[in-house]
């Protein structure tokens, strides 16, 4: 019914399917309807017939003449019935009725044994075929994933899904999602894209342009499969696209892959001696960011007196934004980043001179008392400032 639907409608036509049930009569109705340019009335009786091909060959496509008669012999097989309405010009209906009380069948038709459980579409939408995560799989409690979709049964089968593993919040529209940032600390975002109130593409770009969220991934979900559609998602700022419906196990192992890449990142922020935004992988809100970070502290490296409060105002933010964001995009708090960005700076000016003084080292990256400087550096690299100097001068010979 549906391939015939698309095989006769016109040009940026249409074709609705409908689903009815019958309560007093116990049926179920399905509807298949077009625009397409109908059928002559005389022609309807003779639709269902063994090899009946229509005009097919007009439209360009392959038929075989078996379709229409083979979707009545099913029909037929369940004890329904099958009708067509059509108008020449405005198009056409094909009607399915299937009876759904054990009266209508025989008795060796019936399996007793058969359970249909609540949300059985879904779970067979995930079950069947897909290797999913066992129930074995460690719960992360600090990673907060939030998704995003207004079909209820997709989105009871992500939550479904990811809640053994992480802390899911739900939302059916971006509307509903942004008052979810604004409360929670997401780390992960799957959105559909076609909802009501606020789309997939405009929460993505919310989130994107906002420092507070811009490092948060966005897993977008669309119907939509062409190119074009894709090269709009990621426009947006899109880290990833998965057409609908997704593999659960290609879109779980996405997910893990994200969160994963995000950790990384700070791991190779910690690394770096000098920072150089360009060897990580940090989209430019974030970048811009972490740069303004860095800069302000160098600025103020000799300061001993440089605290929180300083760091807060010269970022023009707020301490809440300035804490998550840093944590983040670098597991450090502010206090740890600016020790971080002043004990690097004392490690390269150890390099640069061996025969540096360590108290003149402390005093030059903002540490007023040279024995908490040293017990800093030791926690930090794993040896005292003079052992690596040490180490250092014994490299070179």
């Amino acid at each position: 019914m549906l391939s015939n639907a698309t095989k006769y409608n016109s040009e940026n036509g249409s074709i609705t399917v409908k689903l009815n049930y019958n309560t007093l009569a116990h049926q179920v109705v399905i509807s298949v309807i077009d625009t397409g340019e109908g059928i002559e009335e005389n022609l309807l009786p003779t639709l269902f017939q063994h090899f009946y091909e229509g005009k097919y060959r007009s439209y360009n496509t392959i038929g075989t003449g078996i379709g229409l008669a083979l979707t009545k012999d099913l029909v037929t097989l369940h004890k329904g019935e099958i009708k067509v309405e059509s108008k020449v010009g405005v198009g056409s209906t094909f009607t399915v009725v299937l009876p759904s009380n054990k009266d209508s069948y025989d008795p060796y038709q019936i399996d007793e044994s058969i359970t249909i459980r609540k949300n059985a579409v879904i779970d067979a939408l995930v079950d069947e075929g897909e290797e999913l995560p066992s129930s074995e799989v460690k719960f992360d409690e600090t990673r907060h994933l939030l998704l995003v979709e207004d079909n209820l049964e997709l989105l009871y089968a992500m939550n479904r899904i990811f809640s053994s593993k992480y802390n899911v919040f739900t939302a059916t529209n971006g509307a509903e999602a942004i008052d979810i940032l604004k409360e929670k600390e997401i780390h992960i975002i799957i959105s559909d894209i076609m909802m009501p109130e606020i789309d997939g593409l405009s929460l993505c770009q919310y989130t994107k342009s906002h420092l507070e969220y811009s490092h948060i991934p966005v897993i977008l979900l669309t119907a939509k499969q062409t190119e074009e559609d894709m090269i709009e998602g990621y426009k947006y700022g899109a880290d990833s696209y998965f057409a609908k419906p997704p593999s659960f196990p290609l879109l779980y192992a996405r997910v893990d892959n994200l969160l994963e890449k995000a950790e990384r990142v700070k791991v190779d922020f910690r690394k770096q001696l000098v920072f150089d935004s360009k060897e990580l992988d940090y989209n430019s809100i974030d970048q811009d960011f972490l740069q303004q970070a860095v800069d302000t502290v160098n600025k103020y490296l000799s300061d001993a007196d440089f605290d929180l409060t300083k760091f807060v105002s010269e970022m023009f933010t707020s301490r809440t934004t300035l804490n998550d964001k840093l944590k983040s995009l670098t597991g450090l708090t502010p206090i740890a980043f600016i020790n971080h960005i002043r004990l690097n700076a004392a490690r390269l000016a150890m390099e640069k001179n061996p025969d540096v003084q360590i108290a003149e080292v402390a005093f030059s990256v903002g540490f007023n008392d040279p024995r908490y400087f040293s017990t800093a550096f030791k926690k930090k690299y794993g040896s005292s400032p003079s052992d690596y100097i040490h180490q250092i001068h014994n490299k070179e010979e």
